[in-house]
Order: structure tokens, then C-alpha cells, then sequence
């Protein structure tokens, strides 16, 4: 995935200016939401259920249009635009595909997955408890609601 290197330019030329609180909670989402897309993609191959297969996949795709946002509203306030996903979220990837591979277990990707989206909820309520601008809070709440949907299904895979 391209991404742009750095931090965006200097708070006294950006639009608004923003906590640095904020600026690291974005970036933190930032970097959590590059791990979902990842790791939900991860979560597609790993998953023999083809209904599975098909929700993970979408699910990743969403949470790419998400990071397309998130990217537009650091922008506007000089949040740097994150790492290619977090080295925590490299290593659940890899323990997702070793436990899935010993496993055979479409159950052990779903606790995995639903482990994931918790630790997103968590990185969307800190962002929110910040100074966000005005303009990126509507965006940030939306995004997380639709995160706690995707959690709350996984939590009751059964149901599904």
C-alpha cells in the first residue's frame, strides 16, 4: 500500500490547530485501522467457512474506505499519517496463522478477530475523548459504531 512517509506539514500551516493528544490518538487509529485491513484480509484466507471468508473480506474493505477518511482528516490537522500497521498487529497476524494452522480452527481467527476490533474500540473512545476538530468527530464516531457492529456479530458468531 503507498503511503506518505513523515508527518504532514507544520501545525502553523494547517488548518486548524489540534492537540497533540489528539494528533496521537488519530495516529494511533491510524495504525490500528492499517491492522484491520490487514488482518481482516489475513482473517478471509485463514477462515474455511465461505460465509466467513466472504464478511472478513468485506469487513477489510470497508476498513480501507475507512483509512482513505482517516488519512483526509489528518490532513487537515498535521496528524502524521501512521506506520504501515503497528508491529503488534504483525505479530496477531502471525500467531493468527500459526493457531488457525494448528488448529484448523475457524473459531480461533474469530477470537482473534474479535480481539482486534476491541482493541480498536478502545484506540476510536480514546480518539473521541480528545480535542478532535470538529470536522473529523462526526467521521471518528461513525467509523466506531460500525466497529462495535462487526464486534458484537463476531462475539455472536453463532447467532450468525
Amino acid at each position: 500500500m503507498n503511503r506518505i512517509s513523515g508527518p504532514f506539514p507544520d501545525v502553523e500551516h494547517s488548518e486548524e490547530s489540534t492537540s497533540s493528544e489528539a494528533r496521537d490518538a488519530l495516529t494511533a487509529v491510524v495504525n490500528l485501522v492499517q491492522d484491520g485491513v490487514e488482518g481482516l484480509a489475513k482473517s478471509a484466507e485463514l477462515v474455511e467457512d465461505t460465509v466467513a471468508q466472504a464478511l472478513f473480506q468485506g469487513w477489510s474493505d470497508e476498513r480501507r474506505e475507512f483509512l482513505a477518511d482517516l488519512h483526509n482528516i489528518a490532513a487537515r490537522f498535521t496528524a502524521d499519517d501512521g506506520d504501515p500497521g503497528t508491529a503488534g498487529g504483525a505479530v496477531h497476524r502471525a500467531w493468527m496463522t500459526a493457531k488457525s494452522a494448528v488448529t484448523g480452527d475457524d473459531e480461533a481467527v474469530i477470537e482473534a478477530a474479535i480481539g482486534g476490533e476491541q482493541t480498536a474500540i478502545e484506540a476510536y473512545e480514546k480518539a473521541l475523548a480528545t480535542d478532535l476538530p470538529d470536522y473529523a468527530r462526526p467521521v471518528i464516531q461513525q467509523q466506531l459504531e460500525q466497529i462495535r457492529s462487526i464486534h458484537d456479530r463476531l462475539v455472536n458468531w453463532d447467532a450468525v
